[in-house]
């Protein structure tokens, strides 16, 4: 790793004369006689290697390892070394010393040499140095906060999402020389140009400040957030679009989030007019319930328990062992088509809304009991993503099936509106499937009207509507000579 970037203009010195003085002062208050003996015997000890507060050389870190790490104790506590991820840092670099055992165990799994934690974000070293000096050595209003991410391959090549907070706290900012101080119009210009890197560098000039100190890198976990945050913006897109590259980026980014590479995602749709489980139109994704079948009655499909869950109390169903699951229900069809297709555990989890069943989202491995109750927790965050998703594509099939009809019929009574909406979705699943067909004749058999009206349809409607407001322009005429009169 680089001590600094070759462009940096500053002038950097890595010391933790903040924390002796922190030390120092704490030491006057202290009233606990155990933190008394700690920063007493700390500072007694730091007293004969006085490089660390005068400044240190990068080359000096290592042999000097043993009384940072004593100094560094309360920042560094021992007893989280293997729950946070943490490391020290020469200001404004990527030079990581002092790292937490989780840190290390961490870095450990990186086989590129070159990997530089900073250098893969977009941390701009000029812009942090600028903005600190700005807050610190003129009391600029500004928010030096900026979220910063990386990725970091774990032991099984997975790579992982990290967000990264850098802490400034313990660096101290000094101009070097009165000539480069800046007046107030000079602030205001460069906050009004925050863009132009040329005006800048002219305001801070080549070692015209110096920092001292050391930096502080936290780095937090945010795999599964980032997994969510990539969900959304799958399911912003259309889910009636047919993409096979789609599919794959969904399969994937439930793989980041349960940490499985032996995860495989389904989704089944139900059709709450015919009580049935159909494939999705227009997607290739699998349905693990429905298996080579591509509808099934919900009956027919599920067995008691499984009907409970899913269509009664829209509760996740969760097999962690498909075959003893199998041995234990009469209606074997869902656990057969899971045996079939070699998974061995499995997650049905419903999605619902106002008390009806939209569709089945569907995790499945072929490891029994790699899949559970706890990890089907995880899904609870993305549920309502998947059902704003689901309610606004089952409003665009209804517009389908809506505009199908009036292309390929006159208008209709709302009594047989059901008739056609049945052709009409089967139509749509028989094009989605690349075959040529047309719209077929409907007709109802043993059918003996009660009552007949031949006339253009919504005529009479029309024509009562007219005379029901002439009647009532009318009436307000008369009303009007009645008061004139009167």
């Amino acid at each position: 790793m680089n001590m600094l970037p070759e462009d940096f203009m500053m002038e950097v010195t890595l010391s933790f004369h903040k924390v002796i003085d922190h030390y120092r002062e704490r030491l006057k208050t202290e009233t606990n006689p155990i933190a008394i003996a700690f920063l007493t015997a700390t500072l007694d000890y730091v007293s004969n290697h006085p490089r660390l507060e005068e400044g240190l050389q990068v080359e000096e870190i290592e042999q000097e390892k043993e009384v940072i790490n004593t100094l560094l104790s309360d920042l560094f506590p021992r007893a989280l070394t293997l729950n946070e991820i943490k490391a020290a840092t020469v200001p404004f670099s990527d030079f990581l010393f002092n790292k937490s055992e989780r840190f290390e165990n961490l870095l450990s799994h990186i086989i590129d040499e070159k990997f530089s934690l900073l250098s893969n974000t977009d941390f701009d070293y000029f812009t942090m140095a600028s903005g600190v000096i700005l807050k610190d050595v003129y009391n600029a209003q500004i928010d030096l906060s900026k979220p910063l991410h990386c990725q970091i391959p774990d032991g099984k090549g997975n790579l992982k999402t990290y967000r990264i907070t850098y802490n400034a706290d313990f660096v101290e900012v000094a101009l070097k020389d009165e000539k480069y101080r800046l007046t107030d119009v000079d602030i205001k210009e460069l906050l009004r140009n925050p863009e132009n890197k040329k005006l800048w560098k002219s305001k801070f000039p080549k070692n015209s400040y110096t920092f001292k100190g050391f930096g502080i890198i936290s780095l937090t976990d945010v795999t599964m957030d980032n997994a969510i945050s990539d969900l959304k913006t799958v399911l912003l897109g259309n889910l009636g679009e047919k993409s096979n590259h789609e599919t794959e980026k969904v399969e994937k980014i439930f793989k980041q989030m349960f940490n499985m590479e032996d995860l495989h995602v389904g989704f089944t749709i139900y059709n709450n007019v015919d009580m049935l489980f159909e494939n999705m139109v227009y997607s290739d994704s699998s349905s693990f319930l429905l298996g080579s079948s591509h509808e099934k009655n919900c009956n027919n499909a599920l067995c008691a328990d499984s009907y409970a869950h899913l269509l009664r109390d829209f509760t996740p169903l969760v097999i962690t062992d498909v075959k003893n699951y199998r041995d234990n229900i009469e209606n074997t069809f869902l656990p057969d088509n899971l045996i079939e297709a070699g998974f061995n555990s499995a997650i049905f989890y419903p999605i619902s809304h106002e008390g009806r069943l939209l569709g089945i989202l569907e995790l499945a491995s072929y490891t029994p009991y790699l899949l559970n109750t706890f990890n089907a927790q995880k899904l609870e965050g993305i549920s309502d993503y998947l059902k704003m998703a689901l309610i606004r594509s089952e409003q665009e099939y209804e517009t389908t099936i809506k505009a199908l009809i009036q292309t390929e019929c006159t208008s209709i009574h709302p009594s047989v509106q059901w008739k056609f909406e049945q052709e009409a979705r089967r139509l749509i699943r028989s094009r989605a499937e690349s075959s040529d067909d047309n719209f077929n004749d409907l007709v109802f058999e043993d059918v003996s009207p009660l009552y007949g009206q031949i006339d253009v349809v919504g005529s009479s409607d029309a024509r009562n509507e007219a005379i029901k407001t002439d009647l009532i322009s009318q009436l307000e005429l008369v009303s009007e000579i009645f008061a004139f009169a009167k």
